[in-house]
């Protein structure tokens, strides 16, 4: 990679985009953010999923 970020992508639209599962798609993120490919940037409490 150039270093460039990406735009960013709501979980819930990989969700929608795909025949992924929400918890797949959850997993598979926490994974990446793990290795720290991929910033996750969490809504607070009451807010919609992702």
């Amino acid at each position: 990679m150039n270093g460039e970020a990406l735009p960013a992508v709501e979980g819930s639209t990989i969700v929608e985009e795909t025949d992924l599962s929400k918890s797949h798609v959850s997993r598979k993120l926490d994974m990446l953010e793990s290795r720290e490919p991929v910033e996750r940037k969490r809504r607070r409490m009451g807010e919609p999923w992702f």
